[in-house]
């Protein structure tokens, strides 16, 4: 209600302030009413279909489901000689195959951004692909947004022949405190097309988030119940799960890296999200029965 967060659609913000909401420029704040509302709002379970019937379900009360083996790579790792190659098609299918072939792998995440030039957008190429060479669930990533409309219509136009949902989407906002027109665009098209959303927090502690881990925990908290509220307000009642990636940054390096905090803020995470009722999307090995990682 105090700090707000940054909002980039001019588009959303306008039905923000239309709904109730204060809005200063592209900053958007929430009162506690309506991100209660949005709390209550989605189910307390998602489910997902393969195309051969079998379905799977995470959210309170069910077992726990696993997604791989993705999302962001850039480049590949050839296990034979250990050479570090740019992300192709024969590595993207490769990727895919195996995670098609590993039983404790219920849905297929995008597993690699193609960084090569092709003919057919690398994003719609890459659904493509995973529609070819799995049946098992999918959880997309869109690396360019203006695609996402478009993707989410081809599969709107197959669910309607088998009608079943086999597809949720994958969006961030950008630490700190941020959602991005991009995000916005990803989601909208995700509304438009009845598609489940996994909308998760990243950041590297010491960067773009604190370096505290209680206090990069409660910066991802506002910017997860800032996108349910969002998401709830635009549509409410949609399916969504929430989740958190808290990396960490060393500055002498510069990388990023998973420790013992990420593995705490997860499972703090976990708990929050089943005392809310909402699905958890974890990392780091951080679900409970109910959850995803």
């Amino acid at each position: 209600e105090e700090s707000g967060i940054q909002v980039g659609s001019e588009k959303i913000r306008d039905h923000l302030l239309k709904t109730g909401f204060k809005v200063l420029g592209e900053q958007v704040f929430f009162p506690s009413s309506k991100v209660k509302e949005a709390i209550s709002a989605p189910p307390d379970t998602i489910e997902l279909w393969d195309r051969n019937g079998k379905v799977e379900i995470w959210g309170k009360g069910q077992a726990k489901t696993l997604a791989g083996i993705g999302v962001t790579n850039l480049k590949y790792q050839e296990p034979e000689t250990d050479e570090i190659v740019p992300y192709n098609l024969e590595n993207f299918r490769k990727c895919i195959l195996l995670g098609n072939s590993l039983e404790q792998y219920e849905i297929i995440s995008t597993p690699g951004i193609l960084q090569e030039e092709s003919e057919v957008p690398n994003d719609m190429l890459q659904f493509a692909e995973m529609l070819a060479y799995t049946k098992k669930p999918l959880m997309l990533l869109v690396s360019d947004e203006k695609f996402t409309s478009k993707i989410l219509d081809i599969y709107s136009a197959i669910l309607q022949e088998v009608q079943i949902q086999s597809v949720c989407l994958y969006v961030n906002p950008i630490s700190p405190m941020k959602i991005p027109k991009e995000t916005v665009i990803r989601i909208e098209a995700a509304l438009e097309n009845d598609i489940p959303l996994v909308y998760s927090a990243y950041s590297m502690m010491g960067a773009t988030s604190p370096i505290r881990p209680e206090a990069a925990f409660v910066m991802h908290l506002a910017e997860l119940l800032a996108g349910l509220t969002i998401i709830q307000t635009l549509k409410p009642g949609h399916p969504v799960a929430l989740g958190m990636l808290p990396a960490r940054f060393d500055m002498q390096a510069m990388v990023g890296f998973y420790d013992y905090t990420s593995f705490q803020i997860n499972l703090g995470c976990l708990e929050v999200m089943e005392h809310l009722g909402i699905p958890h999307a974890g990392t780091s090995g951080s679900v409970n029965d109910g959850g995803w990682i």
